[in-house]
């Protein structure tokens, strides 16, 4: 079954800077020892207790593999197969607004978020830091909206539907 969540972040690949490199003078950074960049990536996982196939990890790749299956599974299906998806802490008021699901026939909104929790959570994990990361250890609450409604949200609207997932 193909089912996607897209990052609301740009696609420009972040820069790296090389701070010993950039001045002759000694900084304690010039002690710390690089992390090479082929190193598994799950290591920094919130989740890396635990077991997330490989296609759930959040790493560059697989995010870029869910964006583009997002775009796809959008163009084909319009706004009808896609969800705003907001998480929030069980004992807090405030949604935050983590990306967008998309999913084909005969994929439900809960399945779609089941299937993709790990990526998801480590994502909500990592765009609100103060927020989320304090709770890593549970279960978020995840909460679907309609696609494209982020401004009906935001506004409050009384006729706005979300429904609990998680």
């Amino acid at each position: 079954t193909a089912m996607a969540f897209v990052i609301p972040v740009s696609n420009e690949k972040i820069a790296r800077i090389n701070l010993s490199s950039s001045s002759s003078s000694s900084f304690k950074w010039d002690t710390l020892i690089d992390r090479d960049e082929d190193e598994d990536e799950d290591e920094m996982s919130l989740l890396s207790e635990h077991f997330v196939a490989p296609e759930m990890q959040y790493n560059p790749r697989n995010v870029g593999r869910q964006n583009r299956n997002f775009v796809d599974i959008r163009t084909a299906g319009g706004t009808e197969v896609t969800n705003d998806l907001y998480v929030r802490q069980p004992k807090s008021n405030v949604f935050w607004f983590v990306g967008k699901i998309a999913r084909v026939d005969g994929v439900s909104v809960p399945a779609c978020v089941a299937r993709q929790y790990p990526l998801i959570a480590q994502h909500a994990a990592n765009l609100r830091p103060l927020e989320m990361y304090p709770h890593h250890d549970q279960k978020f609450e995840f909460w679907a909206a309609p696609g494209d409604s982020e401004m009906e949200v935001a506004y409050n609207r009384p006729d706005l539907q979300m429904t609990k997932i998680v």
